[in-house]
């Protein structure tokens, strides 16, 4: 307990924007959902990389070795970690704090380059329309580079762009005469439908956006979405000719903004929701937990279930008596009660 203790002051002792880095709300929303994918607990591995007492290179090892993993799925934990909290972490950090934990797209080997991109293309569409511009110029670089060490990965992605089931606007579509959820696999159903599918220019993407019957009633924002689809569809399917007359420099798949291409860090992202974060349904969450209560209350009154007093340990008393002394969900006390749920 004393090395828990010892790594909770050195974090305690961080400076306050890095805490808020590492403690905000959409960072902690990512970790549990790592945490419900693998099966693991990482808050105090994210603790341990906020004080420089694990490093990068080390996580996979760490993880291995603390949960009893095999080296795969450590590794494909840790890469998650790296590109889903970190970098994350990373863009909240003022950029003259020397804390922030360096990650990059590009330094990845080509399988774990290959990962990301697959997940891009099958899951994280929304997530990634929505991300920072300088990620976003890093993950088309490693795109090419990819297809470049493998030519078949480019057919591969654009499978898994048509399967994509993300739903990716909320206003109705009618498909076939029926109302239905406007994934992004129907979107480009029906834009290649009225389209055709060969290559197509701005007018024709425009004209589409604006007439077209599930188009022309979406608002802004879900039409600035449609967008950019459209547009990786067309620089993905139709490469090289996407990029023809394009400068190298400028070449593309995800769309990108110009002009905040070299931007790496944005102060207004700090007062502005991030809109990539993960929803916690709370109301899912109270709704388990009334049905669990419900359950031990009915089993009390059958007399299946009886009370029983348990006195906890010293230890317990004590970590119980730390983790009160920080907030509901901050990252000093979910790591406490971790260690209490193992020792309990």
């Amino acid at each position: 307990m004393a090395y828990l203790e010892d790594c909770i002051k050195k974090y305690s002792d961080l400076p306050g924007e890095t805490k808020a880095a590492f403690g905000a709300p959409e960072v902690i929303a990512k970790i549990t959902t790592l945490e419900k994918r693998y099966k693991v607990k990482l808050d105090f591995v994210v603790l341990l990389l906020a004080i420089n007492e694990l490093d990068l290179e080390d996580i996979a090892g760490y993880l291995a070795e603390k949960f009893n993993l095999e080296i795969e799925l450590a590794d494909e934990i840790e890469l998650k970690l790296r590109d889903e909290i970190l970098s994350l972490v990373t863009k909240k950090l003022p950029a003259s704090d020397v804390a922030a934990p360096e990650f990059s797209l590009l330094t990845l080997s080509v399988k774990d380059k290959k990962i990301v991109l697959s997940e891009a293309f099958s899951e994280n569409l929304l997530t990634i329309f929505n991300d920072d511009q300088s990620y976003l110029q890093d993950l088309n670089v490693i795109a090419f580079q990819t297809f470049n060490a493998d030519p078949n990965f480019e057919d591969k992605m654009t499978e898994l762009l048509y399967k994509n089931q993300e739903v990716l606007t909320h206003k109705p579509f009618i498909a076939d005469n029926e109302d239905v959820t406007a994934t992004v696999a129907r979107w480009l159903k029906d834009f290649i439908a009225k389209n055709g599918s060969d290559i197509f220019s701005n007018i024709v993407l425009a004209k589409y956006l604006t007439a077209s019957e599930n188009a022309k009633i979406l608002d802004p924002e879900e039409r600035n979405l449609l967008k950019k689809l459209l547009k990786l569809y067309r620089n993905l399917v139709f490469f090289p000719d996407s990029m023809k007359d394009v400068p190298i420099e400028e070449w593309e798949l995800f769309p990108i903004n110009r002009d905040q291409v070299e931007k790496v860090f944005h102060p207004t992202k700090l007062s502005t929701p991030d809109v990539s974060a993960p929803i916690i349904d709370h109301a899912e969450a109270d709704a388990e937990a009334t049905a669990a209560a419900k359950k031990i209350l009915e089993e009390l009154e059958n007399g299946q279930t009886k009370i029983m007093p348990k006195e906890e340990s010293p230890e317990i008393k004590s970590l119980r008596a730390m983790a009160e002394q920080y907030p509901l969900g901050s990252l000093e006390r979910r790591a406490i009660e971790s260690e209490i749920k193992k020792k309990l």
